[in-house]
């Protein structure tokens, strides 16, 4: 994924109720743990600070 382009997850994004648009909310991160049976498990979420950083 590139900086500053956001890519749909499993999940819909929605904000105040309402369904947000791909790009939308860029530097938000959702961050997931892989499982032993190769399912994600949603941890927290984040935002996206530069590159290489990501603020929890």
């Amino acid at each position: 994924v590139e900086c500053g382009v956001s890519v749909r997850g499993p999940l819909p994004l929605v904000y105040n109720g309402l369904p947000t648009d791909k790009g939308e909310w860029p530097w938000l991160v959702a961050m997931f743990i892989k499982s032993k049976t190769a399912s994600l498990q949603f941890q927290c979420g984040a935002s996206l600070l530069s590159r290489t950083i990501v603020l929890t």
